[in-house]
């Protein structure tokens, strides 16, 4: 083995891990979240970050490292993570992240769960998994420029990832101990389109800056074959460790981050083709690796716009740990369906200092957006009566609700004639109308007797109907005074009904039945 050769697979030992990391306020502009000012004080948030080279900072050294034994950096995904959480909710933040490590660099005596703080921890960031199904060898492999062709590990790889990795996976989210309360595993983000999606290594995205050697049905086979399958893994990984007894850490598989790697892989950006350049990567090639940090072991490792896209999707998994966007919600009176009703929204942080910008949803449907005095005043139709949610949502806050109680439309229901008689009718007439509009309900009415079942549409007419009652008769024994038994015989009458079911959802179902002239008695 060369010098060269060995030191370029020492390099990607590391190439692929996995990545937990939030933009920084500093970058939160490339992924659209803007700083907020803090809110009042609250109980401090604990972040830890654990995990592999993702998580630790590779490729995104910045200034310098601050321990440059595990090249961990300022710039790290879980650093600005808690950068963005300190905005809102006073955050303390601990990094153990150290490149190359794997699933058994986390636990056991000497592993990062066992340097973790003591106290409560709020959240910790995970990753890990990645160098244990030996993705350095799988990318080196890639690398090397033909005859060498590594779609030819498939079978290996396949068997890494379903049957070595699991148990691996089950034993680091096994150990973390029951003072954690929310752990965050994040998908390995997919590094293998340019422009518009397309595969790198293809005639229109070809990859360069020592990425060459990656052909294109290489790009395509890592994809397909080594990252959806080893995402999925960790999905079902989280899933198993949410089954597990309590106490324990509650877990979440954070997704959506090799969504915001599409078209920023590593054929991106100004190479080869120069139209790739309205697409930035967001991972360091070989030379990018040279330039940022004087060696290339950040190869295939976010940089500072790959850590802030993946940040965003992490950052977006844990709003929840925030204080959430208070919502008061006032009318002048009770709302009623189908009736347009003024409202009044007013949001505001946990001090109650107005939060402009935050957009107001009624049962999920945008409705408006707060003014500078952290109000929304609106005219809204609620569809349907029942408590009905009103949400506020404005980043980074977590999302605020409250409820607002609408009473169903009023109507009156008539019949011709009236009220409607036992026997054959040449013709029957029932409708619905609103008693604060007098128009007419949409809806059907049911008539059922003995003679069978017909309906009618509000405002419609049947002819030549026949309705008519049910008498059962029976014997009944009863003893009286002198304990005699008097036998006689009863008649039980049931009487026809009519239900009513409006078309919109504005008005509840009525039963009419007292339309009919009947008694349950004989």
């Amino acid at each position: 083995m060369t010098r060269a050769t060995h030191t370029m697979k020492s390099i990607l030992r590391t190439a692929v891990v996995f990545v937990v990391s939030v933009a920084t306020l500093a970058v939160a502009a490339l992924v659209g979240l803007p700083a907020r000012p803090a809110a009042a004080a609250a109980t401090p948030l604990t972040v830890v970050a654990v995990g592999d080279s993702y998580a630790s900072g590779e490729g995104a050294m910045g200034a310098g490292w601050t321990n440059a034994a595990c090249h961990r950096s300022s710039l790290a995904g879980p650093a600005n993570a808690a950068g963005l959480l300190n905005g809102v909710r006073s955050t303390s933040f601990t990094s153990l992240a150290c490149t190359g490590a794997t699933t058994a660099s986390l636990i056991g005596s000497g592993g990062q769960l066992s340097a973790l703080p003591s106290g409560p921890i709020d959240a910790l960031t995970m990753s890990i998994g990645g160098n244990d199904i030996g993705f350095a060898g799988i990318v080196s492999t890639c690398m090397l420029p033909p005859p060498s062709d590594c779609t030819g590990l498939d079978p290996a790889v396949t068997s890494s990832i379903t049957t070595t990795l699991p148990p691996l996976l089950d034993g680091v989210l096994a150990a973390v101990p029951s003072t954690v309360s929310n752990v965050f595993v994040t998908e390995y983000p997919d590094s293998t389109t340019g422009l518009f999606g397309l595969r790198c290594g293809n005639p229109l995205s070809p990859s360069s800056l020592g990425m060459e050697g990656v052909m294109v049905n290489e790009a395509e086979w890592a994809s397909t074959r080594v990252i959806a399958p080893l995402n999925a893994a960790l999905a079902a990984a989280v899933t198993r460790a949410n089954a597990l007894p309590r106490p324990r850490p509650q877990f979440h598989f954070v997704t959506g981050i090799s969504a915001r790697y599409a078209s920023h892989g590593y054929c991106a950006g100004f190479t080869l083709a120069f139209w790739n350049g309205f697409s930035p990567r967001f991972v360091n090639t070989p030379i990018d690796s040279l330039a940022s940090q004087s060696d290339i072991f950040g190869t295939m490792h976010p940089n500072a716009m790959g850590q802030a896209a993946t940040g965003a999707a992490l950052f977006d998994a844990m709003r929840f740990l925030l204080d959430p966007a208070r919502v008061s919600a006032s009318t002048p009176s009770l709302p009623v369906a189908g009736v347009p009703t003024p409202i009044t929204v007013t949001v505001t942080n946990t001090a109650g200092r107005p939060l402009p910008g935050a957009v107001v949803a009624f049962d999920g449907v945008t409705a408006g957006v707060t003014d500078p005095t952290g109000t929304l005043s609106t005219t809204w139709t609620f569809n349907a009566a029942g408590n009905r949610t009103v949400t506020a949502d404005l980043n980074p806050y977590s999302v605020g609700s409250a409820t607002i109680a609408v009473t169903a439309s009023k109507y009156t229901i008539n019949s011709s004639p009236a009220p409607i008689p036992l026997g054959t009718l040449p013709q029957l007439t029932l409708s619905a109308t609103d008693s604060a509009t007098n128009q007419l309900v949409a809806g059907t009415f049911t008539v059922s007797s003995r003679s069978g079942t017909f309906t009618v549409s509000s405002g419609g007419s049947v002819a030549n109907v026949t309705i008519s009652d049910t008498r059962q008769t029976t014997r009944v024994c009863e003893p009286n005074e002198w304990d005699k038994w008097v036998c006689g015989v009863h008649t039980i009458v049931t009487c026809p009904t009519i239900y009513f079911v409006p078309a919109l959802p504005a008005y509840n179902p009525a039963d009419a039945s007292y339309l009919i002239t009947c008694t349950e008695s004989a």
